[in-house]
C-alpha cells in the first residue's frame, strides 16, 4: 500500500488517502510533499481525506488540518477508522466521513519482475520499439513499422474504440487530473479520466488512469492506463523509463539490462497497444 494516494472520480471528487502512513511523521511529511509543492493546484479544491487506522490526538489532527489550511485546504469531509481519531475530529467539528472511502483502481500493479521479450525492434525497423516483457508477447521475428496515425486508427478523441464505419457522435472527453510535482517512492495517483504530471515519477511511485497518461518528465515508476479496458489509451513521456508499464490487460516491465537500441534513444515517447502487445513509438517532430 502506497504512504500516500491521490484518488480522483468524477463522480467523487478527490480523495487524499494517507492510511498507508503508520506515524504522524509520516503522514505530515506526506501531506507537505504532496501538498506545498503544488499549493496553486490544490487551493480551493473540494478535498476528502481518509486516515484509515491511524490514532491521533486533538493537538495531531489540529497539525494535520493545519498543513491543508496552509495551501487552502478544508477538507470537506474526513475519513478515519480509529474511535479516538474520530473523537478528536469531532472535537475540531470535523465532518467524519461515512461509509468506505474511495480506493485505489482494482488490478494492484504488481512489480514482480516478469519475463523480458526476446527481442527489441531493429533500428531499421521504423520508429516502433517492443516493450520488454509484454504479454501477449510477437513472435520473436516480428517487426511492426506503424506510423502513430496507424495505430490509433480505431480510436476515437475520447479513447473509445470504434469500428471503422461508425457514424455515432463520439462520447465526450473523459475529465483531466493535471498535477504539477514530482511523484517520489511510496506515492501513488489514480484518476478517472486522463492524467497529466508536470515532473518525474520515480521508481516506487505509481500512477494509474482510465484514460492516457502523460508525464512532462521522467517515467520510471509503474504506470497503469485504461484502467476499464480501454486499449486506445496511450502512456507518454519525455523519458520512458519504467519499472513497468499497463495498458488495459497488456503488461510490459523494462528488462534489466537495457538493450544497446533503448540505451541511445532520447526524446519523448508513446506506449500504445499494437496487435494486443505494448510497442514504445519515438515522438519524431515530423
Amino acid at each position: 500500500m502506497p504512504k500516500i494516494a491521490i484518488i480522483s472520480q468524477q463522480d467523487k471528487g478527490v480523495l487524499i488517502d494517507v492510511g498507508g502512513c503508520s506515524t504522524l511523521q509520516e503522514v505530515t511529511q506526506q501531506l507537505i510533499s504532496t501538498l506545498q509543492i503544488s499549493s496553486e493546484f490544490w487551493a480551493g479544491m473540494n478535498i476528502d481525506l481518509n486516515l484509515g487506522e491511524l490514532k491521533l490526538s486533538e493537538t495531531e489532527v489540529s497539525q494535520i488540518l493545519s498543513i491543508a489550511a496552509e495551501v487552502g485546504i478544508k477538507p470537506h469531509q474526513i475519513f478515519a477508522s480509529n474511535a479516538a481519531t474520530k473523537e478528536a475530529l469531532a472535537t475540531h467539528k470535523v465532518l467524519v466521513g461515512t461509509g468506505r472511502p474511495m480506493t485505489l483502481a482494482v488490478g494492484p500493479l504488481a512489480t514482480e519482475p516478469l519475463e523480458p521479450a526476446a527481442t527489441h525492434a531493429q533500428p531499421d525497423s521504423g520508429n516502433i520499439r517492443d516493450a520488454a516483457g509484454a504479454v501477449p508477447a510477437p513472435a520473436a521475428t516480428e517487426v511492426h513499422t506503424a506510423s502513430n496515425n496507424d495505430a490509433n486508427a480505431t480510436c476515437t478523441a475520447s479513447g473509445a474504440a470504434v469500428e471503422p464505419d461508425a457514424s455515432s457522435t463520439a462520447p465526450a472527453p473523459p475529465a483531466i487530473l493535471y498535477l504539477r510535482q514530482t511523484l517520489r517512492s511510496g506515492q501513488s495517483v489514480s484518476h478517472q479520466g486522463h492524467l497529466i504530471i508536470i515532473g518525474d515519477v520515480n521508481p516506487g511511485a505509481e500512477v494509474r488512469a482510465d484514460g492516457d497518461i502523460t508525464v512532462w518528465g521522467a517515467l520510471r515508476g509503474v504506470a497503469h492506463a485504461g484502467l476499464n479496458g480501454n486499449t486506445c489509451a496511450e502512456i507518454r513521456a519525455l523519458r520512458l523509463e519504467p519499472i513497468q508499464l499497463r495498458i488495459a490487460h497488456a503488461i510490459a516491465r523494462s528488462p534489466d539490462r537495457p538493450h544497446k537500441t533503448t540505451q541511445s534513444r532520447t526524446g519523448p515517447e508513446t506506449a500504445r497497444v499494437i496487435n494486443g502487445t505494448i510497442r514504445i513509438t519515438a515522438n519524431n517532430p515530423d
